[in-house]
């Protein structure tokens, strides 16, 4: 029923949610929206009552009349079971005086204002009671960032150790906090663990007793949305339980970063890996240390590879962590509370290996063990076995592999039946397996059935940037070990350390800060606590580049170098890669041209 004078186009106003109404001077309908159509049921004739209720609800007679609708502007009106909010003015002239009137529904916001008040209330409620109880509380969301503490656990620890800790990661406050599980895959998220900090030295409780920690995942339908940590003193009869220790203390900051380091765990770090699980994995994907595009792609694709029981190959260069990639795949896998069974193809003889590998009967050979022994194989039923050095293997071994693999089964030695297995296979190697293929060492129908899935480790001198992360850790870890408190490395050690091309990778790195602890006698690593092969180096590159400035556009360059050959020489998608511009990458690569 539109009005040919009214200026607005009706299908606009359609579009609109609220319900406009235009009315003459005797309140009748001369234009009424879709949703006005709809609330009043216009279309059908059966909005007379409606109409009637506007009417006697807001006065229409009196507003005509005073030509004035301010008592009825922002006013609720309840129809039905909805509630709406009215807004009205007049239009057009004395004599063709009519009225717009817009009934926007706010029952819906109502109940949001409603629930987000009882809400608002329960949190209240729940936050004083959470910072009255005595136990030491700490929440933090699902990313580990701390996002409450109570008063209680201000009080059992040392004065400061919380200070401005609101919204800073767990870990960078406390070390132990790695001492949980990280696997959020896993079953483990879901359950409480708990972990017995000694006070040997360093953080305890105010009275010089343990403190047990208890984590406990805040789970809402599927997802982990944080964590709570109950912090409780232990009396002294505790501390003889078999509960899980580890001991920290407060560390200065990391000089080469600025960064703080955490408190740190003094216990050592092989103590955790066997109490990770007696027969599955010793390590997890938060092992891996390092937050380059290299590392995070690989954690990335380590992911994706655990769910599935594909056969992957791992071949990188030695010290670069391949076994702890093997136990990470196998800690976030379905098969993570079986077996892992590890074995070193190049540390064995053959006959020894074949053995290992298959099992024996009893009286296969002379010094057999009475009742036979189960093969690395059939110990790893049910979940993965790690074959390290899988290109130091022999031909005949080789094609016995090969069969194990195709027929999922495997024959003890001087046995006749042969047994089903159910495993993942990963091997490891540093040795170029194609080139061996090539010379004819390595068989090329095993290399296929290997490699369905191929993971490589970046070596370290390609992504140079975790040097910051892996000082962290491994002072964390050594912290521990020698049961010294050290504060950092010093500026000089940390440019010794980006000039080095680290040909041992990652091993070689921890072996280079272990080698500093043995002979620290301060708190901060310098250049005299250096292994002498690494100072030469070092110091021969420094005296070829000139200067520090040099040296870091060096490491540009050969960061740029190292990005284009990945892109297949694609300079956008390499500078994207980067973080920079185009136009810096091309600056970079003209001063390597001077």
């Amino acid at each position: 029923m539109p009005d040919a004078k009214f200026s607005l186009s009706p299908a606009i106003l359609d579009a609109f949610a609220d319900a406009f109404l235009l009315l003459d001077g005797s309140g009748r309908p001369l234009y009424a929206n879709q949703a006005a159509e709809n609330l009043f049921d216009l279309s059908r004739g059966r909005g007379r009552s409606a109409l009637r209720l506007l009417h006697r609800e807001l006065e229409l007679a009196k507003i005509f009349q005073e030509r004035d609708c301010t008592a009825i502007q922002q006013r609720k009106l309840k129809l039905g079971e909805r509630l709406f909010l009215l807004s009205a003015y007049f239009e057009g002239d004395s004599a063709r005086a009519r009225l717009a009137l817009i009934l926007r529904d706010i029952s819906d916001l109502r109940q949001l204002a409603a629930d987000y008040s009882a809400n608002a209330a329960q949190l209240v409620r729940i936050t004083s009671a959470l910072r009255h109880l005595a136990s030491g509380l700490l929440i933090t969301d699902a990313w580990g960032r701390i996002a409450f503490f109570n008063p209680a656990l201000e009080a059992l620890l040392p004065s400061g150790a919380l200070a401005r800790a609101q919204g800073v990661g767990i870990t960078d406050i406390f070390a132990f906090a790695d001492e949980f599980s990280q696997d959020k895959a896993s079953k483990k998220c879901r359950v409480a663990q708990h972990l017995l900090l000694r006070p040997d030295q360093g953080l305890s409780a105010s009275s010089g007793t343990a403190l047990a920690v208890t984590r406990t995942p805040l789970m809402h339908g599927n997802g982990c949305h944080g964590y709570l940590y109950v912090f409780e003193a232990v009396p002294a009869e505790g501390k003889a339980s078999g509960t899980n220790a580890a001991v920290f203390t407060p560390s200065a900051p990391f000089s080469a970063s600025g960064a703080a380091t955490p408190f740190q765990p003094d216990a050592p770090h092989k103590k955790r890996e066997e109490e990770i699980s007696a027969s599955g994995a010793q390590y997890t994907l938060s092992d891996f240390v390092g937050q380059s595009r290299e590392i995070l792609r690989l954690k990335e694709m380590i992911r994706k590879v655990a769910g599935t029981s594909s056969t992957v190959l791992i071949q990188s260069e030695s010290g670069t962590g391949k076994e702890l990639l093997a136990h990470s795949l196998h800690a976030l896998s379905k098969r993570a509370h079986a077996p892992f069974i590890k074995l070193n193809c190049a540390s064995l003889p053959e006959s020894l290996l074949e053995s290992e590998i298959f099992g024996y009967e009893a009286g296969a050979f002379t010094g057999a063990k009475k009742g036979g022994h189960a093969g690395r194989f059939e110990q790893a039923h049910g979940g993965t076995i790690f074959l390290d050095e899988i290109g130091e293997m022999s031909l005949p071994l080789q094609a016995k592999l090969l069969r194990i693999i195709q027929e999922r089964e495997v024959q003890r030695l001087g046995g006749q039946s042969t047994r089903r297995v159910d495993v993942r296979i990963i091997c490891a190697t540093n040795s170029d397996l194609l080139a061996r293929m090539r010379g004819q060492a390595f068989r090329s129908d095993l290399y296929y059935r290997l490699s369905v899935v191929s993971l490589s480790i970046p070596p370290l001198r390609e992504h140079k940037e975790d040097i910051k992360s892996l000082v962290i850790h491994f002072l964390r870890r050594y912290s521990g070990l020698f049961q010294k408190r050290v504060k950092g490395i010093s500026k000089d050690v940390y440019n010794a350390f980006m000039l080095y091309d680290w040909p041992g990778n990652v091993r070689e790195f921890a072996n280079v800060i272990e080698y500093a602890f043995n002979i620290l006698d301060g708190e901060l690593i310098e250049m005299e606590h250096l292994p002498p092969l690494l100072l030469r180096q070092a110091s021969s590159e420094l005296k070829s580049s000139g200067s520090l400035d040099a040296l870091l556009r060096a490491y540009s360059v050969r960061l740029v170098e190292h990005a284009l050959e990945e892109h297949k020489g694609h300079k956008t998608a390499a500078a994207k890669a980067l973080g920079i511009s185009r136009a810096t990458l091309y600056r970079l690569l003209a001063q390597d041209r001077l």
